[in-house]
């Protein structure tokens, strides 16, 4: 059975931005990374739920079945029914009805995430390759997560946390965010990078093009990717993207 479209965007999200959360557990065991809203999303997603109208429009009227997909230990697909509903309305895709009609499921995810949002991260070991880097913000947050604080005026920048190498490449993009949003905080942190991949600024491009490329790095294994001379937006300068936010310590902010 195809996924609905929203799930593969979704899918698609969490290899870039998630880890590679692959299970049920990992997402519990990592719910500090989301807002209770992002994790209450993602818990429908992984606990498998879909229909069996997947790519078509849902009318009101339609008697339509909300399934359980899972596998089975021998990795086969298996379906169980999860409640069947009479559409109320009109639907345009298949996901907005699979959050209207699974609030028995939310409920219980937003008790876990409560549960598990302050989960500790795991800490950095004194073996680990680590390097400073520095970000720029209208928000001022103890911790990177999901979806929430990565503000960037560059394309891509969904596929990864950035960051600049350079602290003097910080000052006009700082100026940016006090012109746009009024105060702008300045962080300097410590990054985890065991396995990084290097480029060059000119071969990995903007747009689509670094996008694809991050996403490729991320895939493959890459923990953060190094830019040599990269066309932020604001300037050339290197800087570094990092995949995971428990790879990110937060060392001072400050209010600029």
């Amino acid at each position: 059975m195809n996924k609905p479209i929203k799930q593969i965007l979704i899918e698609q999200l969490l290899i870039t931005e998630s880890n590679h959360i692959e299970t049920l557990n990992d997402l519990i065991t990592n719910a500090r990374k989301f807002t209770e809203e992002g994790f209450i999303e993602e818990y429908v997603y992984y606990y498998g739920i879909t229909t069996d109208k997947v790519w078509y429009q849902i009318n009101k009227g339609d008697k339509v079945n909300l399934v359980i997909e899972d596998k089975d230990n021998k990795g086969t697909s298996k379906h169980e029914i999860y409640k069947t509903v009479v559409a109320d309305k009109d639907y345009g895709e298949v996901w907005g009805f699979i959050m209207d009609n699974t609030k028995e499921l939310q409920d219980e995810a937003r008790i876990i995430w409560k549960q598990n949002k302050d989960n500790p991260k795991p800490k950095f070991k004194k073996t680990d390759k680590t390097i400073m880097a520095y970000h720029v913000s209208p928000y001022k947050f103890d911790q990177f997560k999901w979806g929430v604080n990565k503000t960037s005026g560059q394309f891509g920048a969904s596929a990864g946390y950035f960051f600049f190498l350079d602290k003097e490449a910080t000052k006009y993009y700082t100026q940016v965010i006090k012109d746009n949003y009024g105060t702008a905080y300045q962080y300097i942190v410590k990054l985890k990078i065991n396995n990084p991949i290097r480029f060059n600024g000119q071969d990995i491009g903007t747009g689509q093009g670094r996008h694809a490329e991050l996403v490729t790095a991320d895939n493959e294994g890459y923990d953060s990717v190094i830019i040599t001379n990269a066309d932020t937006g604001y300037g050339f300068t290197d800087e570094i993207v990092v995949f995971d936010d428990d790879n990110i310590k937060v060392n001072k902010i400050y209010q600029i």
